[in-house]
């Protein structure tokens, strides 16, 4: 059954690998990872990131470490970028069955949860996509892995435990709150067996020490080079503000029981109606990992600042709940009815959902135009690119430019990134607005990269933009997608 768990890894690492290079980077964190690894590269500073030349607080460096140094090896592309995740979730899928096998005693269920994992739209949407998740969710099944590795077995419990410790650690420097996920690992295995407390009390500093040591140099250096502007961006705006406030668009509490539901309908269902149902959580070893994705999801839903991906963390642990529920559920006689219908169920809902939820096909519409308008902008002796309608993230990558988002009537943005925003108060008169921007503009040598919205009509309403343009750049437009 292992070489089941191996073949999942290996097909998911193919048919992902072999999509990956298609399109450009997406207009967001994609973009922005991409960035933060080549300045890393370019300018030597591997302590801090840094976009447009500015210090940036809100990230951990353990990703784009990871980007910089597969860029380095293997060369600057979509599919290079991409290649760390892709590798991440099929190593994913690989310990997760290790995981699985070890709770269940059985490696018919840890391939079942392989097999489970690797059919997941989420995992095929954020699998081959240049995000920190896919590295923080390997990190974080290993954690656990070794963790229950630890309290299973006398042997080398010391050495193991350490390896915990060290996979936190490295959680934290991907993400420096969710990194701490593997604990609720540590909390959910006290619950399903009380008596090992004690135990792993006593055990502890084999575990914390390897935390720090991997955790913690960082952390002083960036602590003495920028002091409180660090922790306050570091913490102040990446976690308190969007625990406390909607990063973007709001959503309902609920949201990610939406996202579930509609992404990953079958695991749900399959936790719920067996699990619950059945009334088999109480006494399951299914609560080493129905923990944690609960307390994750309970943290989650409370926290204002609401995005699909944060589910990724929660995924494989459904996976693993479905796959121990199962095993635990049924007799052994009805064991290979019930893997066989489950896996053909995995593989329709797959083959059915993939295709519309996760385009194989990508646009390399914004590099295409970003390059262009980074050429022309040169061209003219242009020192800023500017973008009205689009986010500032992969044209500034593709272009090679300082990037400016400008905003008419959204001042509020400015608390999300100062570097890429120029926004002009609100309280203004829309056409003082647009009068204001344009004597911005004027005295920044520009290029306006648009698409058409209503802070393009605006500025060209205003009367002013044509003008500006003329005198020290030129608009170019984005087709409306």
């Amino acid at each position: 059954m292992s070489g089941i768990r191996l073949w999942a890894a290996l097909v998911l690492a193919a048919v992902m690998g072999g999509t990956a290079a298609f399109g450009s980077l997406y207009d967001g964190d994609e973009a922005v990872y991409a960035e933060l690894a080549r300045t890393m590269r370019e300018t030597g500073d591997f302590l801090t990131l840094r976009l447009s030349g500015h210090p940036v607080h809100q990230r951990p460096p353990g990703y784009p470490w990871v980007l910089a140094a597969f860029t380095a090896v293997l060369g600057e592309s979509e599919l290079v970028l991409r290649l760390p995740s892709v590798v991440a979730t099929a190593a994913t899928a690989i310990l997760l069955g290790s995981l699985v096998g070890r709770l269940a005693g059985s490696q018919v269920a840890g391939a079942l949860a392989a097999v489970l994992f690797a059919s997941l739209g989420m995992t095929w949407k954020y699998g081959r996509s240049v995000e920190s998740d896919p590295l923080l969710v390997l990190l974080c099944v290993a954690a656990v892995e070794r963790l229950v590795a630890a309290m299973e077995e006398e042997q080398a419990v010391r050495r193991r435990l350490a390896m915990f410790g060290a996979l936190v650690g490295g959680a934290c420097m991907v993400k420096q709150v969710v990194g701490l996920f593997p604990l609720l690992g540590l909390v959910s295995w006290i619950a399903a067996r009380p008596g090992d407390l004690r135990r792993l009390a006593r055990l502890s500093p084999w575990a914390l020490v390897p935390a720090v040591v991997v955790w913690a140099p960082w952390h002083i250096a960036m602590s003495v080079a920028h002091g409180r502007a660090f922790w306050q961006g570091y913490l102040g705006f990446n976690v308190v503000e969007r625990a406390m406030r909607p990063l973007l668009a709001g959503t309902p509490p609920w949201y990610y029981l939406q996202v579930l539901w509609k992404v990953e309908g079958p695991v749900l269902a399959s936790v719920l109606f067996i699990g619950l149902g059945a009334g088999l959580l109480r006494r399951s070893t299914a609560l080493v990992v129905a923990i944690p994705a609960a307390l994750a999801l309970l943290a989650f839903s409370v926290a204002q600042s609401r995005v699909d991906y944060y589910l990724l963390v929660v995924t494989p642990f459904l996976s693993a709940s479905v796959a121990l529920l199962g095993h635990e559920r049924f007799r052994p006689r009805a064991r290979d009815q019930w893997i066989t219908i489950s896996l053909a169920c995995m593989v329709a809902w797959a083959s059915h959902g993939l295709p519309s939820a996760v385009p194989l096909e990508r646009s390399r519409e914004v590099r295409a135009v970003a390059e262009v308008a980074g050429a022309k902008a040169r061209e003219r002796g242009g020192a800023r690119l500017v973008v009205v309608g689009v986010q500032p993230s992969a044209a500034r990558y593709y272009s090679r430019l300082p990037t400016t988002r400008l905003l008419l009537d959204e001042a509020a943005y400015l608390r999300l990134a100062a570097i890429d925003v120029f926004a002009v108060p609100s309280a203004l008169a829309h056409h003082a607005s647009a009068v204001h921007a344009c004597a911005w503009l004027r005295e920044e040598r520009t290029l306006v990269l648009a698409r058409p919205c209503p802070d393009l009509d605006a500025l060209t309403t205003a009367g002013c933009l044509g003008e500006t343009l003329g005198q020290s750049g030129s608009v170019v437009l984005l087709p409306v997608k």
